[in-house]
C-alpha cells in the first residue's frame, strides 16, 4: 500500500481503483471517519526540521539498541564506554584505559616487526591484531576479541617467531585484563527502540473494516479483510524495554 502525503497535513483516507480494490491512502478531503492523523501539536513533539527516525529498512522495523553503563556502587550513569573483562563483567575505562591497552599492544607489535618480511605467518598474525585494535578501539568488548584472537592464532610453537609473539601477547593481555578487573565495577543496560513497535500481522491485501481511534498515536481493534476469515490486529506503540547485563 502506498501513502501519498502532500505538502502540509490533511485527513488520511483510503483510495480505490475502478474495480473497488484499495490502491493507497490519500490525505485531505471529506473522510472524517478515517481521521487518523495526530494533532499538529503532538505531531511536532516527535518531529521537527532536524529530527528524523529511520522507521523501515526493506520492510523491517529498524532496531537500534542503545547501550548505557551505570556504576554498581550508586547506580549513577557512567559517561564513558566500559571495558568487558574475561570474567564477562564490565569495568570503568580508568585508570587503565583502552588507549593504554592499545599503546602497550603496539609496543610488542613494533618489537616483532623486524621479522615480518621474512615470516609470512607472523606478518599475518600481526596484521590480524592491528585490525582488531583499529576496529574495536572504542568497543567495550575488546578483550573478548583478544580471546578470540588467541583461540584462532596460527603456529603457537615457542621456537618460531610467531609463537614467541603469541607468548608475549598472551602475557600482556593477561596482565592488562587483571588490571582492568581491579577497576570500578559497572553494569550495562540496553535500551531498545521505543519510538516504533512493529505490530503488523501476516495478512493479505484487503480493506479496513473498522478502526478504533484510541489516542493520537495508537490505533487498535483494526480488522482486516484478507479474502478469507478476517484477521484482527492490535497496534501498540511507544513501549519501553530495558535489558540489564551485569
Amino acid at each position: 500500500m502506498n501513502a501519498a502525503l502532500p505538502y502540509g497535513f490533511g485527513v488520511p483516507h483510503l483510495t480505490e481503483g475502478e474495480d473497488g480494490a484499495v490502491t493507497g491512502v490519500g490525505f485531505g478531503g471529506d473522510a472524517g471517519i478515517f481521521d487518523l492523523m495526530p494533532r499538529r501539536s503532538l505531531f511536532n513533539t516527535y518531529f521537527g526540521n532536524i529530527v528524523y527516525e529511520h522507521v523501515l529498512d526493506k520492510g523491517v522495523v529498524v532496531d537500534k539498541p542503545t547501550e548505557a553503563f551505570y556504576k554498581i556502587s550508586d547506580q549513577t550513569q557512567y559517561d564513558d564506554i566500559a571495558i568487558e573483562a574475561w570474567d564477562s563483567r564490565y569495568y570503568a575505562n580508568e585508570p587503565v584505559s583502552r588507549e593504554d591497552i592499545e599503546k602497550e599492544m603496539k609496543k610488542i607489535i613494533t618489537a616483532a616487526s623486524a621479522f615480518r618480511k621474512t615470516d609470512g605467518e607472523l606478518d599475518l598474525n600481526l596484521k590480524n591484531l592491528e585490525y582488531i585494535l583499529e576496529i574495536n578501539k572504542n568497543s567495550s568488548q575488546i578483550f573478548m576479541y583478544f580471546r578470540d584472537y588467541m583461540r584462532t592464532y596460527s603456529n603457537k610453537s615457542p621456537v618460531s617467531h610467531s609463537g614467541k609473539f603469541y607468548n608475549n601477547f598472551k602475557l600482556l593481555a593477561t596482565k592488562m585484563n587483571k588490571a582492568i578487573m581491579n577497576q570500578e565495577r559497572l553494569s550495562k543496560k540496553v535500551f531498545k527502540n521505543t519510538i516504533v513497535y512493529d505490530a503488523r500481522s501476516a495478512i493479505g491485501v484487503g480493506s479496513i473494516a473498522s478502526l478504533d481511534y484510541v489516542s493520537p498515536w495508537v490505533y487498535s481493534g483494526a480488522e482486516f479483510n484478507a479474502g478469507s476469515p478476517d484477521s484482527p490486529r492490535d497496534g501498540t506503540f511507544f513501549t519501553n524495554t530495558v535489558d540489564e547485563v551485569y
